[in-house]
């Protein structure tokens, strides 16, 4: 399954303050784990909601803005891998380097250049990631001046990196600390992140009787979406079948879906969902279940 997004670094949103937040690798993580107001919700809330890499967007509620001691303005940053930015290097050194391989050797093997490469990329990992930003000048990305700044240590063999630089078209820079600047942003600004749509389903179910939209997850809505499915109108009656999978099965009858559904909510277990093929679900709850 792929990654869409590998890190975020959160600031002024918010129970977030002016300490920067760097969440990283998403990859490695599978649960948010923590107590009541550790501020679990507030990154997943982020993410449905506010997760857009443009740095002029700000969130619309005033309820997302942090209010703290000392206020400023919301900033959400993506982070990559040290992997997915090696690999997007590479992509144009081994373009460049098979089809220098027509007219002579190179002077360096696709390994040496691999190696110096993840070199490069390792110097630029900072709690987890590599940060970025959006360019005013590319319309791509950059690294992210506040965590990286204006310069790099150069942890590079000279003689390597002469050879690499002859290579690949970075020579008019003296300094080789400037072409290793350059090498790298020029590799960043290809990069390309696409984030697919996201929802959230909140923990919390809101059930009520009123003629609230079934529009989301949270269950708003869900009683009386059911019943105008149970019993639709004449040019309707295709809403049915998303309930009456077989004329036979009791299992799934509206009467024995609608029991799934409230007996879910009642603090016991059901595995019993809308699509499912076949319902498991326990008895139905005492008579002291309180009901919806």
């Amino acid at each position: 399954m792929p990654t869409y997004l590998e890190g975020l670094a959160i600031q002024f949103y918010r129970g977030i303050g002016p300490e920067t937040q760097y969440i990283a690798p998403f990859s490695d993580m599978n649960f948010f784990v923590g107590e009541n107001n550790a501020g679990k919700s507030v990154v997943l809330n982020l993410i449905a909601e506010h997760l857009n890499p443009d740095p002029k967007y700000s969130p619309s509620g005033k309820t997302d803005t942090h209010r703290g001691a000392k206020e400023g303005h919301f900033q959400i940053n993506l982070g990559v891998s040290e992997r997915t930015l090696r690999a997007e290097l590479l992509r144009p050194l081994r373009e460049t380097i098979r089809s220098s391989k027509q007219h002579k050797p190179p002077p360096l093997t696709e390994k040496q250049i691999e190696d110096i490469t993840t070199n490069m990329t390792r110097q630029l990992l900072y709690k987890g990631g590599v940060w970025l930003e959006s360019s005013n000048y590319s319309g791509g990305y950059c690294l992210l001046r506040r965590v990286y700044g204006k310069s790099f240590e150069k942890r590079l063999d000279v003689t390597q990196w002469e050879a690499f630089a002859n290579i690949f078209g970075v020579v008019k820079y003296r300094d080789p600390s400037s072409a290793f600047r350059s090498f790298l942003e020029n590799g960043v600004t290809s990069l390309s992140i696409k984030l697919p749509p996201r929802m959230i389903i909140p923990a919390k179910r809101q059930l009520s009787a009123g003629n609230e939209a079934f529009d989301d997850l949270s269950g708003k809505g869900l009683i009386q979406h059911l019943a105008e499915i149970q019993n639709p109108d004449f040019d309707e009656r295709e809403k049915k079948t998303y309930l009456i999978r077989s004329t036979t099965s009791s299992a799934w009858s509206p009467a024995n879906l609608t029991r799934c559904w409230k007996y879910q909510i009642t603090a016991n277990t059901c595995s019993c969902i809308w699509t499912t093929k076949s319902c498991r679900c326990p008895p139905l709850a005492p008579a002291s279940t309180k009901s919806y």
